[in-house]
């Protein structure tokens, strides 16, 4: 018989909402949002943002994430 390995609890459940887990956190912009998209870094990975137009040293917050995409507003 074969398992699913989510069935035997050795599945990564969470690793495909690893941005969910981001959202209500505030970062600070390393570079400027320009024409409504950015990156900011998180951890050892980068991130794409779409948000208002924000300069760099901005404090943003994650509001929801659009696929592997993280909205962010000014916080």
């Amino acid at each position: 018989m074969t398992r699913n390995r989510d069935e035997e609890g050795g599945g990564r459940p969470a690793l495909n909402r690893r941005g969910q887990s981001l959202v209500g956190h505030i970062f600070t912009l390393d570079s400027p949002i320009e024409a409504g998209c950015g990156r900011i870094r998180v951890g050892d990975s980068f991130w794409r943002i779409v948000g208002p137009d924000a300069a760099a040293g901005t404090n943003v917050r994650v509001v929801r994430i659009e696929g592997a995409t993280l909205v962010v507003e000014a916080a």
